[in-house]
């Protein structure tokens, strides 16, 4: 993948398989959220292939890829004065067929709303809610595609640290559920704990793909991220990082 003459992604080969939870991480400007927008079907004019159950991503029709695929991006911006139940409804748009929801899709709204921590924000106007609460809203919104697949792009920027462990906890049960998560992050403890497979990214290029005990070691993080660290393990062995030690 190239902007101009700058190439972005090179030599990205991998397979991501449904019920994985994969967090990929790398260091500003490595590629990461451009490999997830292709990975979306969003990013279209890259060399090479990206299919999804065997058909190239740029060949499925938009709302067939919607039913299939929910992307969360780092931010929205909505102008009109919609609720927070409107625009989590908004996400069930690839099933909807006739004028009106139906009994179905309000219980994928009301379920996604709970998984997501925003009934309460029901009938707020989407504009006047915060940042946290902004990104609960559009992951709700996601959830009520109920897609196979579930795309994130920095989904905890703006959380507290109690909905950020809550909405990683969430995620972590999807894909054991059966669903793929396939998460962007800079925050690679949380990583750690979420996700059962790391992609790392350097410079465009994929320089690591395994599980976080593989892939977090001192000598990569001070390679990939010009930082010295600390490995410590938890009860059940995942990852705990100690930066600048």
């Amino acid at each position: 993948m190239r902007y101009g003459d700058a190439t972005v992604l090179r030599d990205i080969s991998l397979t991501l398989q449904l019920g994985e939870a994969v967090a990929i991480v790398g260091p500003n400007g490595a590629g990461k959220s451009t490999l997830l927008h292709i990975l979306a079907g969003l990013q279209a004019d890259f060399t090479g292939s990206c299919a999804m159950l065997g058909r190239d991503v740029r060949r499925w029709k938009r709302q067939d890829l919607a039913r299939q695929v929910g992307m969360i991006p780092q931010s929205l911006v909505m102008e009109f004065p919609f609720t927070v139940e409107q625009v989590v409804a908004m996400g069930r748009n690839p099933h909807v067929s006739g004028m009106f929801e139906t009994e179905a899709d309000w219980q994928a709204i009301d379920d996604a709303m709970r998984l997501a921590d925003c009934t309460a924000l029901r009938h707020r106007d989407f504009r006047s809610l915060s940042g946290g609460e902004r990104q609960r809203v559009i992951l709700a919104s996601a959830l009520a595609q109920q897609p196979g697949i579930l795309l994130l792009d920095e989904p905890t920027t703006w959380l507290d640290l109690r909905h950020q462990v809550e909405i990683h906890r969430v995620l972590a049960t999807l894909s054991q559920q059966g669903m793929l998560v396939v998460m962007v992050t800079h925050d690679l403890n949380l990583a750690s704990a979420f996700a059962n497979r790391i992609l790392m990214l350097a410079d465009g290029a994929l320089v690591a793909d395994g599980n976080p005990c593989n892939i977090f070691t001192p000598e990569r993080i001070q390679s990939v991220f010009g930082v010295q660290s600390q490995i410590l393990h938890d009860a059940s062995g995942v990852p705990w990082m100690i930066y600048g030690r």
